[in-house]
């Protein structure tokens, strides 16, 4: 089969040839006891057990993870610790159903990850490697242990998977820019189409640490201010979606109105990233014929982007779209 997985620094999105898509939070926690031995099971998130050589281990993954005082999850522009970023990889991979009933050689499943483009060109053959040595037994939520490993492992940009997921949306010639906003990242890259094949222009390519964590952080101000007490970061994200869809939020028997932070956060937010990708595309913007807005933060702040740039889109499916191109790269 062939899988591909965009791990980001918020979340993990995964499809596969056979249309399965996955997506979860970047977070994983120790697995504990349930006291009350499943009575109050509501499907959220995913206990996965992981064997391999040096062990077997079990670890809260997704939504579960988040509800956990000891939850870990990627810091911005940082490294992604090994551990954590396989143990996410391996729970998409057997959710989206790889792996075989008895150790395979070589792997049954094609793998394409993508890597930030901090990081692409010092990290993506040392990636490629690693994963292609990947190999457990895996197990979410007690179902049947299959043992996942990869065969083929392709590492793109971040980004560029953006660009192939347009398909023939994309002009056959002229400037077209991608603006990939996510939970702490946006990557930006600028392409010249000629003859219907994108050349990137390296110097108009790059990240900013800004995007949905800074709707995070006004929130959780907003809150403070209002109730005196932190918002708890496993709840961040939580008070964004229940803001979002005009859901009350509560403390201690009082509601909460974090409706105008949300709005102000959203511009503010926006103009950052705006003005820092203005800055590095120049006097090409004016000339764009096509730009590309994905990542969650594209279903946040995508209408705000759109004021500052020319013919901005949001791409069909901006969660998944890295990954959507990743897959159509891998499988042609």
């Amino acid at each position: 089969m062939y899988l591909s997985v965009d791990i980001g620094y918020g979340f993990t999105k995964a499809v596969s040839d056979a249309g399965t898509q996955v997506s979860f939070p970047s977070a994983a926690a120790p697995a504990v006891t349930d006291p009350l031995g499943g009575v109050f099971k509501d499907g959220a998130g995913y206990r996965v057990r992981v064997s391999a050589i040096g062990g077997a281990e079990e670890k809260l993954v997704g939504d579960a993870a988040l509800q956990s005082l000891a939850v870990q999850g990627f810091v911005a522009q940082q490294e992604k610790p090994q551990g954590l970023h396989d143990l996410l990889l391996l729970t998409a991979a057997y959710l989206c159903g790889a792996g075989t009933d008895a150790v395979a050689a070589g792997g049954n499943t094609d793998l394409a990850v993508g890597l930030p483009l901090s990081f692409y060109r010092a990290q993506k053959d040392a990636l490629k490697e690693r994963l292609s040595k990947l190999s457990a037994w895996v197990s979410v939520n007690f179902g049947r242990e299959r043992y996942v490993s990869f065969g083929k492992v392709a590492v793109f940009p971040q980004g560029a998977g953006i660009l192939v997921s347009l398909g023939s949306s994309l002009p056959k010639s002229g400037m077209v820019g991608v603006i990939d906003v996510g939970t702490y990242t946006t990557d930006f890259l600028l392409f010249e189409v000629r003859n219907g094949f994108p050349v990137p222009v390296p110097e108009a390519c790059g990240s900013v640490e800004a995007g949905i964590h800074l709707v995070h952080r006004a929130l959780a101000a907003a809150f403070e201010r209002q109730t005196g007490a932190p918002l708890p970061a496993r709840m961040h994200q939580q008070a964004l979606e229940r803001v979002r869809n005009g859901e009350e939020i509560s403390y201690r028997g009082r509601v909460v109105n974090l409706a105008p932070a949300f709005a102000r956060a959203k511009r503010e937010a926006a103009d950052a990233i705006a003005s820092h990708v203005l800055a590095a595309w120049g006097d090409r913007t004016g000339f764009l014929s096509l730009v590309a807005l994905a990542g969650g933060g594209a279903l946040l702040f995508g209408e705000i982007l759109a004021g500052y740039f020319p013919r901005a889109v949001q791409v069909p499916d901006p969660v998944f779209a890295n990954a959507l191109g990743y897959l159509t790269m891998l499988s042609g």
